[in-house]
């Protein structure tokens, strides 16, 4: 009974191991393009305002949507504070929170998205994005 308890305990670990690190968000810019070089993912950086509702909720709604985690699985998510944003001035200016970029390891901006958009809205324009850049590349 004991052994049972102690595989069913490992067992719940690794899953949630498994789950999270699919769901991984990075915090540091420079870290996530090293390791989307080492894995040959593009890049989606995720800007947000510290008290923007409107940050909040693309954050903790959209983006935590079933569909959305497996759209955005091919890609090493990034999450910054406006404020850092800023000391990255070889980036885009912006205005306006919440912004995403989807961009090449090497920093190369592919699309953006200005302002909060739905799960729906966000998964139409990654398609449409994508289609686009294998579009491209024939």
């Amino acid at each position: 009974m004991l052994c049972l308890k102690r595989v069913a305990t490992l067992f719940v670990l690794l899953m949630t191991t498994l789950l999270f690190s699919k769901s991984m968000w990075h915090y540091d810019f420079e870290k996530a393009c090293v390791k989307a070089k080492q894995e040959h993912k593009n890049i989606m950086l995720l800007v947000v305002g510290k008290h923007c509702r409107w940050c909040k909720k693309m954050k903790y709604h959209t983006l935590k949507k079933r569909e959305v985690k497996e759209k955005l699985g091919s890609y090493v998510r990034v999450s910054l504070p406006y404020e850092a944003y800023k000391n990255f001035t070889h980036l885009p200016q912006i205005h306006t929170v919440p912004q995403l970029f989807f961009m090449t390891p090497n920093q190369k901006i592919l699309a953006s998205v200005r302002g909060y958009c739905s799960a729906d809205a966000l998964i139409t324009f990654i398609e449409g994005m994508e289609e686009n850049l294998s579009m491209k590349k024939h």
